[in-house]
């Protein structure tokens, strides 16, 4: 909805989108789940976990992971899946998909400070 990106955030979601496909050229993948319809909550707990265990060098040698890049993906992610099921933009999906990377009220919510 916001007409333009900065080539900043096109580059960023570039970046991020790359880990996706190579995520979804994996042979296990295509098999399991060859079409944007069949992406469920099992695919999306797969990604998360390919990105957990294919980091960087920098991230496997004792490095905190970057849950900030990780987040990343998933947010391009989620919204690619978000435009492609919104009729008046994308319209590429069935009516009823069920985005499995929409985040619920309760995620998006701050934990309490003590």
């Amino acid at each position: 909805d916001a007409g333009e990106l900065a080539a900043s955030t096109a580059r960023r979601y570039d970046t991020a989108l790359r880990h996706y496909r190579r995520f979804c050229e994996r042979p296990e993948i295509l098999k399991s789940h060859p079409t944007a319809v069949s992406v469920n909550r099992e695919f999306r707990f797969a990604l998360a976990t390919h990105l957990a265990t294919n980091a960087p060098p920098s991230r496997r040698q004792g490095v905190a992971p970057n849950r900030n890049a990780d987040r990343t993906v998933f947010d391009a992610v989620r919204t690619m899946f978000n435009w492609a099921a919104d009729l008046n933009r994308g319209n590429l999906l069935p009516e009823g998909f069920r985005n499995p990377f929409h985040r619920s009220k309760q995620s998006q919510r701050q934990a309490a400070r003590d």
